[in-house]
């Protein structure tokens, strides 16, 4: 029977582990250079109603462009790891490509809004103008969706 060198083995495994740990542990944060400015005029509208302990300030945040079709998605989604704080949020990019100005705000905004509070979808046909809701708003005005933004963080963050 060979001999088993249970240093070696316990060094290798603690190497393996380790660098599990680091994809989940480390902080990161990126967004894709052509969603910056969303994501910076996201947080200034948020910084500018809300302290930083009163939203998620995720340890890993990402932030880019995806194809959604082949996954059956549209549009963008979002994920969150309830057990790391990680956010990973990803654009259809064919989809982006045909979207207007105002629907690329309203659709980053949307998303975001998720990785920050937790928030939910709005439904009902009284939400359709809202920048939340679960498909696309039927507004689609930048001023509007800046608008419900700043009202929507204002009742998050003054209720906590």
């Amino acid at each position: 029977m060979p001999k088993i060198n249970l240093k070696r083995v316990l060094l290798t495994s603690l190497i393996g582990y380790s660098s599990l740990l680091v994809l989940f542990w480390v902080p990161f944060n990126y967004t894709t250079d052509e969603l910056k400015d969303y994501h910076d005029n996201y947080m200034t509208i948020i910084n500018g109603n809300c302290k930083s302990s009163q939203y998620i300030n995720p340890w890993q945040f990402y932030m880019s462009f995806k194809d959604l079709s082949s996954e059956g998605l549209a549009g963008a989604t979002h994920y969150s790891d309830r057990y790391v704080s990680r956010r990973l949020i990803w654009i259809d990019s064919s989809e982006w490509k045909i979207y207007n100005e105002d629907e690329k705000i309203s659709l980053v905004f949307h998303e975001l809004t998720h990785a920050y509070f937790n928030y939910p979808d709005l439904s009902g046909y009284n939400n359709r103008a809202h920048f939340m809701y679960e498909g696309m708003n039927d507004l689609n005005n930048k001023f509007s969706t800046y608008q419900q933004l700043n009202e929507l963080t204002k009742d998050l963050c003054k209720s906590q």
